[in-house]
């Protein structure tokens, strides 16, 4: 009698644990269910955070768009060598929850308020609805450098923006120039003008500093652009003009021929 109830006693408390799994299991379906059923409803009536790029800084920012292409001279010595831009951010919601950057192509160091991250992630202010946040890039070689910009919400809805950056070396200055006869002082006195000549990267911060005038093989150096010439004898002179960059490259020579009677 003992042998039955025991037996009786285990079989039940085995159809009360298949219960119960069984239980468990239709309980873990439905919350699931439910769970994915409110991160879709979360998800269709979430928008996106809002992101786009700018060059310069936000108290002198142009350009607010998700695509930026640019340029730097590395090689200036006379100006900075990082690039200025910065984040539009917007998040109605405010659920924003990482702003990061990642190189497509190239690499450096990106800035925020002077200090060099240290990992892709960038702070920003989620009590807000939108706010700009100032960086700078110091590219760590020359070529194309394309950072993408991303904001993620808590809902993983993700919005992204590129810069697109190119570090050039200097480039040289092309001479150019023009001689006139000026007939003030003496009636072969000539002016020979190189103000026309061009630094290409002159945007960038270069510039055109000493100028080498060269007359049948004399050399006058000169920073001022132009020169007063008085020829003493008649005859043939070959005039040629080189000019120098704050880089220190010089042109190639620009030179003509006139004819003294």
């Amino acid at each position: 009698m003992a042998l039955v109830l025991n037996t009786l006693i285990y079989t039940n408390n085995q159809l009360i644990n298949m219960r119960n799994i069984f239980i468990l299991t239709i309980l873990s379906i439905f919350f699931c269910s439910c769970k994915d059923d409110r991160f879709v409803f979360f998800t269709d009536v979430n928008n996106a955070p809002g992101l786009k790029i700018y060059s310069g800084t936000q108290n002198n920012k142009s350009n607010e768009q998700i695509f930026i292409t640019d340029s730097i001279k590395l090689s200036l010595k006379h100006s900075q060598q990082f690039y200025n831009f910065g984040l539009v951010l917007s998040d109605n919601e405010k659920n924003l929850s990482t702003v990061t950057y990642n190189y497509l192509t190239g690499g450096g160091e990106v800035k925020m308020n002077n200090k060099v991250l240290s990992n892709n992630m960038i702070s920003f202010d989620n009590s807000v609805n939108s706010q700009f946040i100032d960086l700078s890039f110091i590219p760590n070689q020359l070529g194309t450098h394309r950072i993408q910009l991303s904001a993620r919400d808590t809902l993983e809805a993700t919005k992204s923006a590129t810069l697109e950056l190119i570090a050039f070396d200097n480039v040289s200055p092309k001479a150019n120039l023009s001689v006139k006869s000026r007939a003030v002082n003496d009636p072969n006195e000539y002016t020979f003008d190189a103000s026309k000549s061009i630094d290409y990267d002159s945007r960038f911060g270069g510039g055109i500093y000493f100028y080498e005038f060269i007359v049948n093989g004399t050399v006058y150096k000169t920073d001022k652009p132009s020169m007063n010439h008085i020829f003493n004898k008649a005859g043939s002179y070959k005039i040629a003009v080189q000019v120098t960059d704050n880089d220190n490259s010089i042109s190639a020579q620009k030179d003509t021929t006139i004819i003294i009677k």
